[in-house]
């Protein structure tokens, strides 16, 4: 396995990229269902999938009625036939007590804020060479990315959306203040 490092000019010198940040390598991840009799072998699609889509899945598969007011979809359409939720992007993000993240993927822009602030192009720039966060020929579409963030945080009922608005807020007022 390739691992691949990063060199940030503030103080993640050589870092390893892991799932628990907020980088492509957290939002990529295969989900894999194997069901003799009722899911067809070798199929694959490119449907946008979140690790709490797997429990209510899982759930659907055996049967059950997915309760309401679980987070996540069933995507049991998608592997038991063709059709199935369609998300937009996908909401994820991690706080382990010292640094928190939350981060939005569309397949094209993976935008992150918080203690990570990142926007990457991924048509343009796959291996995530180039942060587009600060560049000011992206601010419309970090604020379209943040919104996105925002509605997603709302949606899904996250404790940490007061911290992400007040993050945007604090950014603005420093732009200004230059």
């Amino acid at each position: 396995v390739k691992e691949r490092y990063i060199r940030d000019e503030k103080s993640l010198q050589y870092y390893l990229r892991t799932k628990g940040k907020p980088y492509i390598t957290a939002m990529r991840t295969p989900l894999i269902i194997k069901w003799p009799n009722a899911v067809k072998p070798g199929r694959t699609n490119d449907v946008l999938v979140n690790s709490v889509d797997l429990a209510p899945t899982i759930i659907d598969l055996a049967g059950i009625k997915v309760p309401e007011k679980m987070s996540g979809l069933s995507m049991a359409g998608w592997c038991v036939g063709n059709d199935g939720p369609k998300q937009e992007a996908l909401y994820t993000g991690l706080y382990d007590g010292k640094e928190a993240w939350r981060g939005v993927w569309d397949r094209r822009y993976l935008y992150a804020n918080l203690d990570y602030q990142v926007l990457y192009d991924h048509y343009t720039d796959p291996q995530e060479t180039k942060n587009l966060f600060n560049s000011p020929d992206h601010q419309e579409l970090k604020a379209k990315m943040q919104l996105k963030l925002e509605q997603l945080a709302e949606k899904t009922r996250d404790p940490m959306l007061s911290k992400i608005q007040q993050r945007v807020v604090a950014q603005n007022l420093n732009q200004i203040s230059k």
